[in-house]
């Protein structure tokens, strides 16, 4: 699943290779190369770092995003002494994007009386209809079994503008 993470000052948006997340992988980085091993099962691929340089992928690795189109492949250990995750949350009155079309506004944060759970109450930006879904729906990542062409990681992501 890729998630935000910080190496000191600047947040970065990263992937752990693991074994059946080749998809999500190439989708994330297209320096990425699915790749089997008959020798090595922890073998999962090839990275690209630019196109004479050519690295091995193993489950772990990490692949991070430092800006459009500068990749860097990590191992598990050097990555997890250089970044923290950043947990997700939803910002109220911020302009958010969904990964079918049309942009959307959280106007309040709501407890669910019958579960406990948080949901989130958002506004369609054309049309003023709002909507609730559940927090952890709101800011989870795409089904890419369901929509492999979706075209960003998270149902909702947030906008630069």
């Amino acid at each position: 699943m890729i998630k935000r993470y910080v190496r000191r000052p600047e947040p970065v948006e990263a992937v752990q290779v693991t074994a059946i997340n080749a998809n999500e992988v190439e989708r994330f980085c297209s320096w990425y190369q699915y790749g089997e091993s008959f020798t090595d099962p922890h073998y999962c691929g090839r990275f690209h770092a630019t196109p004479n340089d050519c690295l091995a992928v193993f489950i772990g690795d990490y692949i991070v995003k430092l800006g459009p189109n500068n990749f860097e492949l990590m191992s598990e250990g050097g990555f997890k002494c250089d970044y923290t995750e950043v947990p997700r949350v939803v910002e109220l009155d911020r302009k958010y994007r969904h990964f079918k079309g049309g942009f959307y506004f959280p106007r309040k944060l709501a407890t669910d009386t019958d579960t406990g759970e948080m949901t989130v109450v958002y506004e369609d930006e054309k049309t003023g209809t709002m909507w609730v879904r559940k927090k952890e729906e709101f800011l989870s990542p795409v089904d890419t079994e369901k929509y492999p062409n979706a075209n960003q990681f998270y149902r909702f992501e947030e906008c630069d503008e």
